[in-house]
């Protein structure tokens, strides 16, 4: 792109930006375009959390509203005012609302819409009720108004086409990027206690119900001397009191450390033997790729979501069967026994997965969709 020629408008809308995995890869999207071929502005409907950070040179409006559906007169006005090329929305409240804008403004100038999907939506519904039925078709009808869809599994695309019916034909597939990290340093583990770890917000979906099962299970084998360390915030105060009553009455208190919400959890991943995942669903899981990227092998439930396209059993960790408690625990000891090559790990998520590859592929399709409209 010539100088003569001014860079894309961007304008990226989420409800805020803090340490969840879509906020995480919208930060790092943002900060890292090329600003000789695009402008970035940010409208977030709440505001910035636990210390995100977003370069000086992005356009940040803050709203400060706790939901999107309240917020839909002022995110239409900034659109207007901004006059962006393209807006691209992430988290499902924002996708389902954005066409409705789109659609409410007129003019030759109209800015082109992109939607990323950060999620399978098929699990955030309610199967064979109302709702369900309700969004399906909202989706059906109104994803249409996308010039593209981003997608960051292919699990995520297949939801899409075959559960709300959108034309494949508007889907990209996208992986969340690996920002870069400290090559890991081989640990010895000698004789002090396993190390046992899982990273993310204690939401329902990401199944630390069941995770406290399976602890308990290892611990019953007596094979290890261990801590398992949670961190993560509780997103709710009645979370909080169900997940810490089950951990007592399991008899896990003095097993168990609960981190809360750290600014940098790289740090408690970097000596960890071994990454833990319970969830139901997943997106594309960050915590995953960074456990990868920090040479800890990971043991996970085999369930929709891209978990599955970044562990190669084996090499960086083990699928287990879904609900399989006693086989989760079979695959822990086996990850403890197994010989890892941790150098090898990060570099195989760094050459899949690095952001520069990544970045690419965002510019790739933003020049394309500005270019074809």
């Amino acid at each position: 792109m010539s100088n003569s020629v001014r860079p894309i408008r961007v304008l990226f809308i989420t409800h805020s930006l803090g340490s969840g995995g879509a906020e995480k890869v919208f930060q790092l999207v943002m900060n890292n375009l090329d600003r000789s071929k695009f402008q970035v502005q940010c409208i977030l409907i709440n505001r910035v959390q636990h210390k995100a950070f977003l370069k000086e040179d992005i356009g940040l409006h803050e709203l400060h509203s706790a939901n999107t559906v309240s917020s839909i007169g002022r995110i239409r006005t900034l659109i207007k005012d901004l006059k962006p090329d393209l807006v691209v929305g992430t988290i499902s409240p924002v996708n389902l609302l954005l066409p409705i804008i789109k659609i409410s403004l007129t003019g030759n100038k109209r800015p082109l819409f992109i939607n990323r999907e950060s999620t399978l939506m098929s699990f955030l519904v309610e199967r064979g009720s109302l709702k369900n039925l309700f969004i399906k078709t909202w989706v059906r009808i109104f994803y249409s108004q996308y010039s593209r869809i981003i997608c960051q599994s292919r699990d995520i695309s297949n939801d899409l086409v075959y559960n709300f019916y959108v034309n494949e034909k508007n889907l990209i597939l996208i992986n969340n990027p690996m920002e870069s990290i400290p090559v890991p340093e081989v640990r010895t583990r000698a004789d002090r206690k396993v190390k046992i770890i899982t990273v993310g917000r204690l939401r329902p979906e990401k199944g630390y119900d069941r995770l406290l099962d399976i602890i308990k299970a290892f611990q019953q084998r007596g094979k290890y001397d261990f801590l398992y360390h949670i961190v993560g915030d509780f997103p709710t105060p009645e979370i909080e009191r169900m997940i810490i009553r089950k951990t007592n009455e399991l008899g896990l208190k003095d097993s168990i450390v609960f981190h809360g919400h750290k600014d940098a959890p790289m740090d408690e991943l970097h000596d960890s033997d071994l990454f833990l995942q319970g969830s139901y669903y997943e997106g594309f899981p960050n915590a995953v790729l960074e456990s990868c990227a920090s040479g800890v092998p990971v043991v996970a439930y085999d369930v929709p979501g891209g978990t599955r396209e970044i562990i190669k059993p084996g090499f960086n960790g083990y699928l287990v069967e879904d609900n399989n408690v006693e086989g989760f625990v079979d695959k822990m000891i086996l990850a403890l026994e197994t010989n890892w090559k941790p150098l090898e790990m990060a570099e195989d998520v760094h050459q899949r997965f690095g952001q520069e590859k990544i970045l690419a592929q965002y510019e790739d399709l933003f020049l394309d969709v500005f270019s074809n409209k």
